[in-house]
């Protein structure tokens, strides 16, 4: 049997970079024209987000976002791990590196309904509709 070629553009499984690797540098560059081209992601500046606690609050809508860790995987700077259907936010972070946010899972969806939900249980009342 003849030998088989290893395969470009992948990193060895013990962390060694393979011929025709993209470094790192290119990696962000690959994600950033990945998120650019996705229809379902929104490149935002990271200004029309203000930080609220535990959310990041868009100054405009007053819609409630949290960061999306590990939409790309590391070494594979153009095939997302999750998210990729979901509607996101992004913006550029200064290391040129893509930074995603998403709508939280379960309401609170705005910063007005987080607001009325904290006055309803410091009276004590049911966060419930």
């Amino acid at each position: 049997m003849g030998e088989m070629a290893e395969p470009l553009g992948l990193r060895g499984t013990i962390g060694l970079e393979l011929p025709g690797a993209p470094d790192a540098e290119d990696q962000r560059r690959l994600r950033l024209e990945y998120a650019r081209g996705n229809r379902r992601w929104t490149e935002i500046e990271a200004t029309e987000l203000v930080r609220r606690g535990p959310y990041l609050v868009h100054a405009d809508t007053g819609r409630l976002y949290q960061h999306r860790r590990h939409v790309f995987a590391g070494d594979t700077p153009t095939s997302p791990i999750n998210g990729e259907d979901e509607p996101l936010l992004f913006w550029v972070a200064q290391d040129g590196e893509p930074v995603f946010v998403g709508e939280p899972s379960s309401d609170p969806r705005t910063i007005e309904e987080l607001v009325e939900r904290q006055a309803q249980r410091e009276a004590g009342g049911s966060s419930r509709r």
